[in-house]
């Protein structure tokens, strides 16, 4: 019965046998005002009133209701009374958006209750103190109330994992009332893992954390200064648009996730630590140095997407950038097991890189003989400058290899493949930035292994022969000017990461010069002569700057 037009339910004077009833499903029917009496439906165990706007009142007999289990009673807009009423045996408690001003003491008796959310409650002032212990509730929503304290006694949820005073997806709100200290008995929760405080505009200190904490979000809590002592536990931490924090503590060894971004205070990082795999520190902040960046170990490695953003850091010092940084990131992608995305401020392609040039977006490479059953990790570098550009734009880059060889008959050949990669910017790059990238096999590098089967579709017979005589490779990126962003690509470099590659000539191939245009005639050769009528496309599904494309092996 959800989305009805019904305003009652029933004539509680009707004699309905309610004991087989289990759930009731009314969500959306914005015209129901009144729940009947529902004493005699013993083995109810769902009720699901989200969205009944109408609704102004629960029944008084609810606590009759042994069996209940889950209320819904989000969306209930106009809903300020009953919650007195609630039977022991709830478990799950929703009221977003409803117009509650105070929880009734009975709700901490509820002994059965695991969660409860509470959120966008924006009549709700204040949580009365936690009369006893809650061995099952895992969770509680407070963002966008007007909640201006804690209770001290919260230690009593005992089991609480997370605690969500701010939530970002889709909403910007917190609780900007919150006090400026949180109760110290926050450390008790020894089960909490998440602790999400964001936008608490008057928070100028945390309180000890709890040692098993795991993720703590403190975005844009502008008046916070100090973080104190960071759990050793801790995975992620938020920490973006903290405007008034002049430095970190030290952070924790297993640290995966730092956002620091708009830390506009923010001058140094002693040492970042060698586990981060996500590190976003864009935009408008005062950060100079970073004193050192460890190595993960072996056994630290993980195969898992790295992204290390430094957009518009413009204040980082030489030793930051051409060393702390610039080491870091030649060690993680030379480990050959990451998905590496990293942007930071320069005009320098990284000497490592095998193949570069200036002012020129093609790079020839020199391919071993067997090049095609390699397959071909790349590690690709642009330094780039964005016109146009605008905050979280999507920036989408072309790139084309062709391959030149020779027939069994000796005439030219020529094979091209390409595809896009994708990034997305959390600000706008209007100074040289240096994007380095690279992906690992399991999505088929740039162009993966070719199986034998394939390798006769698109060459024939001789498919062979015909691979080990291309020796050769122009590599050629360009800017698909999307949404109005323009990409400017002042430098290109190369460098394979497969054993077997040859390095280049220094002075012949890293001012290689030799346009796009003289690896791709137009004039068709022998091979693709005799094949024209047989076109053969292999394409392959790979992950690109978080996004999924394809990339096809053509026979033109």
């Amino acid at each position: 019965m959800r989305e009805s037009q019904l305003e009652l339910l029933w004539n509680e004077d009707q004699p309905l046998e309610l004991v087989k009833l289990k759930k009731i499903d009314l969500s959306y029917s914005e015209h129901l005002m009144q729940i009947p009496n529902l004493s005699r439906a013993i083995n109810l165990e769902v009720l699901n009133f989200q969205g009944c706007s109408s609704l102004v009142q629960l029944p008084s007999l609810f606590q009759n209701l042994g069996k209940l289990q889950f209320l819904h009673l989000q969306d209930c807009y106009n809903l300020e009374d009953g919650l007195e009423n609630l039977p022991i045996s709830v478990r799950k408690l929703y009221l977003s958006r409803t117009a509650i001003k105070s929880l009734p003491e009975s709700i901490w008796k509820l002994k059965y209750l695991e969660r409860l959310d509470l959120s966008f409650c924006r009549n709700l002032r204040k949580i009365l103190e936690i009369s006893g212990h809650m061995e099952l509730l895992v969770e509680i929503k407070l963002y966008g109330t007007e909640i201006e304290e804690l209770p001290k006694s919260i230690d009593n949820l005992t089991r609480l994992k997370t605690l969500c005073v701010w939530w970002s997806h889709g909403y910007d709100s917190g609780c900007n009332k919150m006090s400026k200290f949180l109760p110290n008995s926050l450390c008790k929760l020894l089960h909490l893992q998440y602790l999400y405080l964001g936008k608490c505009s008057s928070l100028e200190e945390l309180p000890p954390l709890p040692h098993g904490l795991r993720t703590l979000n403190i975005e844009k809590c502008e008046l916070l200064k100090s973080l104190g002592e960071l759990p050793s536990s801790l995975f992620r931490l938020y920490a973006k648009e903290c405007s008034s924090i002049e430095e970190l503590p030290p952070l924790p060894h297993g640290l995966q996730l730092l956002d620091i971004a708009t830390c506009e205070r923010l001058k140094s990082i002693a040492e970042l630590p060698s586990s981060l795999e996500v590190l976003q520190a864009n935009d408008r902040t005062s950060l100079e140095t970073i004193s050192s960046w460890g190595y993960p170990t072996e056994q630290e490695q993980r195969h898992e997407d790295l992204v290390f953003s430094f957009v518009n850091y413009i204040k980082l010092d030489d030793n930051t950038l051409n060393n702390v940084i610039a080491d870091h990131v030649h060690h993680r992608i030379s480990s050959a097991v990451d998905d590496i995305e990293f942007v930071y401020p320069g005009d320098e392609i990284p000497e490592w890189f095998s193949y570069q040039t200036g002012g020129q977006d093609s790079i020839n490479i020199h391919l071993p003989p067997n090049w095609f059953k390699l397959g071909s990790r790349f590690a690709i570098c642009l330094v780039y400058v964005e016109l146009n550009g605008y905050y979280n734009q999507l920036i989408d880059v072309e790139y084309e290899f062709n391959f030149k060889g020779k027939t069994s008959n000796g005439d030219d050949l020529l094979y091209k493949h390409g595809g896009e990669f994708i990034k997305r910017d959390g600000g706008i790059i209007d100074s040289d930035h240096v994007l380095i990238f690279t992906r690992p096999d399991e999505f088929g590098g740039l162009f993966g292994p070719i199986s034998d089967d394939e390798l006769l579709n698109v060459f024939g017979p001789n498919w062979s022969s015909i691979c080990r005589n291309i020796t050769e490779a122009s590599f050629h990126v360009f800017n698909k000017d999307q949404n109005g962003v323009i990409m400017n690509i002042k430098k290109l470099g190369i460098h394979p990461l497969n054993n077997g590659f040859e390095e280049p000539n220094v002075d012949e191939d890293r001012t290689s010069k030799r346009g796009f245009d003289e690896c791709s005639s137009d004039q068709p050769n022998e091979y693709q002569h005799n094949h024209v009528s047989h076109p053969y496309n292999i394409s392959k599904r790979i992950k690109l700057m978080g996004q999924y494309i394809t990339i096809s092996f053509l026979n033109e």
